[in-house]
């Protein structure tokens, strides 16, 4: 019986040490995986005039100030810049809400069947899925502010205004455009604003 007992003992103990090569093996044989932790958002501090410059147009200019998820964003911000009577055609965003803040000068805005004129001042909001254009309207630059609620905005433009520039004189080549307009939901559904009669009766705001 003490002899049984012995070997019983003796069993144990191999299979003890076998487990523990096993586990050994299979620890070594799995490497740790090591997941870098996100960067911290940064503040962002801008002067004036800086930031990333899309020229869509000899009239109209876009200044972002905060896009492609820097630190951490969700959303876009931009300046834009317009010369009178600039502006671009009227469009849709399927899946981003905009926003639009007059700093200077006075902007007719198109939102859907709707026309008014923004003064100094003014905000409007165009959710996504709504037709839309603006054009400066008055006799002196313009200057908008400009908030995107998604992502992409700055990406959409700088690929339009590149195939612009490519361009010949004259309206541009829709076909050119498509592949871009489908990519980041958008469409084109009108001339630009300032090609269009003034409506007989505006708002202003």
């Amino acid at each position: 019986m003490f002899g049984a007992t012995r070997f019983t003992w003796l069993l144990l103990v191999i299979a003890s040490a076998v487990s523990m090569v096993v586990i050994s093996g299979c620890s070594e044989a799995v490497p740790q995986r090591h997941e870098t932790p996100p960067e911290a958002p940064k503040p962002i501090v801008l002067g004036p005039g800086e930031g990333r410059t899309i020229q869509m147009s000899p009239d109209e200019q876009v200044i972002f100030k905060l896009g492609k998820g820097e630190s951490g964003s969700d959303f876009e911000f931009a300046e834009v810049k317009i010369k009178p009577n600039g502006g671009p055609p009227e469009h849709i965003h399927l899946e981003l809400d905009e926003a639009f803040y007059v700093m200077r000068g006075t902007v007719r805005v198109k939102i859907g069947e709707e026309i008014i004129e923004a003064k100094e001042g003014s905000f409007v909001f165009i959710p996504q899925g709504t037709s839309h254009a603006f054009v400066n309207s008055g006799t002196e630059d313009g200057t908008l502010v400009v908030v995107s609620s998604e992502v992409g905005l700055e990406a959409y433009l700088r690929e339009v205004a590149e195939a612009l520039r490519k361009m010949p004189p004259g309206p541009p080549n829709m076909e050119a455009l498509a592949p871009i307009l489908k990519k980041y939901k958008a469409k084109v559904v009108g001339p630009p604003l300032g090609a269009m009669p003034p409506a007989s009766k505006e708002g202003e705001h």
